[in-house]
């Protein structure tokens, strides 16, 4: 049982995370704010989170009760997320996700350190286990909030409160063997800036688009529920297309992936900004998580295989700081134009499709390079 707590905590933990996007255009209504307002803070939430884990990641390897360090960064999860029906407005909303982002982002690195500890495909269902965890939130959390109310959020807390403490009340005070603190030189960072920038530019477009999206579809006319339906959606055959991109990686140069990743995007996004329409929303809505998440393990990979004795540094390079860096982006982004989710939505077009050109001629580049 001990062996699977990683995995268990993994699913805990993204789950009650994903319920803030879908629950974005919730939020706008009840508390009576511009969608404008509600992305900047989700954006917030999310820059400061992904940052921490920088952080984290290196606290992590000199902890030696790593079983009792997940307990206690799920318990606080949970019982964080027992106070979302409770927020009477956007500012301790703020503090309650707050809290439930900055203890994921404390479990992520140790969780993923503890699994791949098991052997490749341990850490391949850690991570399985996080991305249906973000799938199947959205859904729930829309579906429960429409049929039960905001105020019995609380419930769903409780429960995965008393079934985390029931079965992760085992091998707390384990030792691990713990890493001596190394210091990381700026120069260091230098090969990975190019693996930052393109990660960066993805994250950008997930967030934009996970934010407002669902405002989108609410503006439409459409139940809450069906932004929970396109994120679960999205995020479910994403997870599977992030897997093929892996595999693509081996045989397909990252340049080239991520050109096609982009290019995916691009036309996604046009598509669904020019719908209205159940159907083809939540097929352009799909299509546009398939090509955004072609190329994360891919990118994760390839930073890694630069950094083989520091896979860790390569890793917090490739998430945290540069998701980090693209919640901060759509922070500016939604400050600007915020104010109109369909402009918002728009915009990305040519974004991502700068994103494409760049990258295509990149892989040009390197192929001519390679053929002199």
């Amino acid at each position: 049982m001990a062996s699977l707590m990683p995995t268990m905590y993994h699913f805990v933990a993204d789950f009650f995370v994903s319920f803030l996007n879908p629950l974005g255009p919730y939020f706008v209504e009840r508390f009576q704010v511009s969608p404008r307002l509600m992305a900047m803070t989700i954006s917030a939430i999310s820059t400061i989170s992904a940052l921490t884990q920088i952080f984290f990641g290196g606290l992590s390897d000199r902890i030696t009760f790593k079983n009792l360090y997940m307990f206690v960064c799920i318990l606080i999860t949970v019982a964080a997320s027992m106070f979302i029906g409770f927020s009477s407005g956007l500012l301790l909303l703020t503090l309650v996700f707050m809290a439930i982002f900055l203890a994921n982002a404390a479990f992520h690195p140790m969780g993923a350190a503890v699994a791949g500890e098991k052997g490749s495909t341990s850490l391949v269902i850690f991570s399985f286990s996080g991305s249906m965890a973000t799938a199947v939130g959205p859904i729930f959390i829309t579906s429960f909030v429409e049929k039960l109310g905001i105020g019995k959020a609380w419930l769903v807390g409780m429960i995965a409160l008393i079934t985390t403490a029931i079965l992760g009340s085992t091998s707390l005070f384990q030792r691990f063997p713990s890493a001596k603190k190394r210091k990381f030189k700026l120069h260091e960072f230098k090969p990975l800036i190019g693996i930052w920038i393109l990660v960066t530019f993805r994250s950008f477009a997930v967030s934009v688009m996970h934010i407002f999206g669902p405002m989108y579809t609410r503006l439409l006319g459409y139940e809450i529920t069906f932004g929970g339906l396109l994120l679960s959606t999205g995020l479910t055959i994403g997870t599977f297309a992030n897997f093929l991109g892996a595999r693509m990686s081996n045989r397909v140069d990252y340049r080239l992936l991520n050109a096609i990743s982009f290019g995916g995007m691009t036309f996604a996004i046009f598509m669904f900004s020019h719908v209205t329409s159940f159907y083809p929303l939540l097929v352009f809505f799909v299509l546009l998580d398939i090509f955004m998440f072609l190329t994360m393990a891919a990118n994760t990979h390839y930073a890694q295989s630069m950094f083989p004795s520091s896979r860790g540094l390569a890793s917090a390079v490739a998430m945290g700081l540069s998701w980090a860096t693209g919640s901060a982006l759509n922070f500016v982004y939604s400050s600007i134009f915020g104010k109109d989710v369909y402009l918002a939505i728009k915009l990305m077009g040519p974004i991502t499709l700068a994103g494409t050109v760049i990258t295509l001629i990149a892989f040009l580049k390197s192929r001519a390079s390679r053929s002199t």
